[in-house]
């Protein structure tokens, strides 16, 4: 037995000791709880639909929640929908999905999950898997999937577009030997450029070269699903009969990611969408820029549907780690943009978004620009400096909530109407406010 992650460096970890962090309307989370363009469950070969609905606890206000914890692990929940079918737009089962889109993608690493599968049942359908961040599919990597009717046995699989333009599976059944559900257990898979090696309780257990559209940032997933949708009752997963335990809980204790490269404390996550309201990231397009890269894009890159043709970004940062996100296209073209860091600062240069958000409260250090905006929502952490500046709009209309955490920070506003929260108001804050209306909350 070796350890796979021997000269990796840890970039990800979500323990369950408290409920998942959501991407709800109100907040922005680690998870989101859809697929990524906004539908909560897929459809395979264009007509056969899944049968349970992934949802987030507040769906509905039913009341309804896949993610409970407890003793330190996640329980991702299915159950039969019951009388609240009908508000569940007529899936017979809820279920829970996690995936971190918008939070964390890497390019070759290590991943890893420790969790127990769900007593065992028909219709029962459990995965760790991996999706690429552009968006397109295949490639897809699946570490585990489990049957509920195969306890014993874990499913390895990766898809990948042949030079015909087809879809190629290629899945391998692994005989564990044990009950998969009686006990937690380890599954990891190792990618480099060259293969890929899946993991059983850090034992290597298959492997197999690296395809030509695996050379690119993916994403984690995690969900439960009930019944394959293309089989009878007699086929992999089947369907949930009498005999299958409801609620079923796939118990998670951690998901790990490690990567081959020095890990970034100031690695900023970039989300970009259309939608109206900017915290309904359904749809939805994150990058993650290394320093010294430039990438630009268009339309077509974002695969956000209604935007317009004319939509281009540059997004810019530099090897000292100044990001530069500028929208070039026409204004309106591409509505919100999002910087985020959930573990250091940020260092970023806005322009030219309808909405910008800067989120950064753990780091100390910040320095933010936004120009050319109208309204925002900036949150960063002790020491930093803030400089917004709403040009060319009414400034009645120009609107952004700013909260300052810690002490010794600054910010200058230019025709905007700011509300700051946490101020101080004993010498700590320096506010420049040139045009616009300033109100002030002061610290609780």
């Amino acid at each position: 037995m070796s350890d796979p992650t021997i000269g990796l460096n840890l970039a990800f970890e979500a323990s369950f000791t408290a409920p998942p962090s959501l991407q709800t309307a109100v907040q922005h989370g680690t998870f989101k709880t859809v697929f990524d363009d906004g539908t909560r469950w897929l459809v395979h070969d264009g007509q056969f639909a899944e049968r349970q609905i992934y949802i987030e606890p507040t769906y509905g206000a039913l009341g309804l929640n896949p993610f409970p914890v407890a003793d330190g692990n996640l329980l991702l929940t299915a159950q039969p929908s019951g009388a609240n079918q009908p508000k569940l737009q007529n899936k017979p089962f809820w279920s829970g999905l996690l995936t971190t889109e918008t939070t964390h993608q890497q390019q070759y690493g290590y991943f890893e999950i420790r969790a127990r599968m769900p007593k065992p049942g028909p219709g029962l359908w459990s995965a760790f898997w991996l999706l690429a961040g552009h968006k397109q599919w295949p490639p897809e990597i699946d570490i585990l999937e489990v049957s509920g009717k195969r306890a014993a046995e874990l499913h390895t699989n990766f898809l990948t577009r042949t030079a015909t333009g087809s879809v190629k599976g290629n899945g391998l059944p692994i005989n564990t030997g044990v009950d998969l559900s009686a006990d937690f257990h380890t599954y990891g898979l190792r990618w480099t450029a060259d293969d890929l090696t899946w993991y059983f309780d850090g034992t290597e257990v298959r492997r197999a070269p690296t395809p030509d559209d695996m050379h690119t940032p993916m994403y984690l997933l995690v969900n439960l699903a009930i019944g394959d949708p293309k089989d009878d009752p007699g086929g992999w997963i089947g369907l949930p009969d009498a005999t299958t335990p409801f609620p079923a809980c796939l118990a998670v204790d951690y998901l790990r990611c490690w990567t081959e490269e020095p890990v970034d404390a100031d690695q900023p996550a970039v989300t970009f969408s259309n939608e109206a309201s900017p915290t309904q990231l359904w749809k939805s397009l994150t990058v993650f820029p290394r320093r010294g890269s430039t990438r630009i894009l268009k339309a077509l890159d974002f695969d956000i549907w209604g935007l317009d043709p004319a939509a281009r970004v540059t997004v810019t940062r530099t090897t000292e780690g100044r990001l530069y996100v500028i929208a070039d296209g026409p204004w309106n073209a591409l509505k919100n943009v999002r910087v985020r860091n959930e573990r250091g600062r940020v260092d970023c240069h806005l322009h030219n978004f309808v909405h910008a958000t800067v989120d950064a409260p753990a780091g100390s250090g910040s320095r933010c620009v936004i120009e050319h905006y109208k309204r925002g929502a900036v949150r960063l952490g002790p020491g930093a400096i803030a400089r917004l500046w709403a040009r060319g709009f009414d400034a009645g209309d120009n609107t952004t909530r700013v909260e300052l955490i810690g002490q010794a920070r600054r910010l200058e506003t230019i025709g905007n109407a700011v509300t700051v929260y946490d101020v101080a108001l004993d010498g700590a804050d320096t506010i420049d406010n040139q045009g616009g209306r300033l109100l002030l909350r002061p610290r609780a």
